[in-house]
């Protein structure tokens, strides 16, 4: 199997085989600043959430909930991916913003929402099915927090 080693943040290496960088897979996100050299971890930081993304990087769908920590993070995408034939499918259009949004629920709880609205129900639909194909298919394997916060780029 091949690897690719690369820096995220500020200074943090991190190796990513081919077949987890090309597939869909489950990512985890903080809104805190990474920690480098010269930074402890944000204690700002408000949370984690875990998102789905596609084969090309673009996110299908994340959590509802914001996570104090990673392994409950992590836990809670596990039994997304354990329990989805308990899983029911929402659709709603908003007269607002003319849009089309999906929601995920387990036992009438949502659990994932899409990233963003769509102009079109079959475009809003397909990401759904992508998102719920990605997530019956394969169990989270997340080895890496992803930091999005505004310090976290590279300058």
């Amino acid at each position: 199997m091949l690897s690719r080693h690369f820096t995220t943040g500020r200074g943090q290496a991190v190796t990513e085989s081919d077949s987890t960088r090309r597939g869909a897979r489950f990512i985890v996100l903080s809104d805190g600043a990474a920690p480098s050299s010269r930074r402890e971890p944000s204690a700002s930081a408000r949370g984690l959430t875990w998102r789905v993304v596609a084969a090309n990087n673009r996110p299908l769908g994340r959590s509802k909930r914001v996570f104090a920590d990673f392994d409950a993070c992590v836990t809670a995408a596990a039994e997304l991916h354990l329990r989805h034939d308990a899983l029911s499918t929402a659709i709603s259009f908003d007269r607002t913003s003319a849009s089309w949004r999906w929601t995920v629920a387990l036992h009438a709880c949502p659990v994932a929402v899409s990233v963003r609205a769509y102009s079109r129900r079959v475009e809003c639909e397909r990401a759904m099915s992508q998102f719920l194909e990605i997530v019956r298919r394969q169990p989270p394997v997340i080895n890496e927090i992803r930091y999005v916060a505004p310090g976290s780029r590279p300058s």
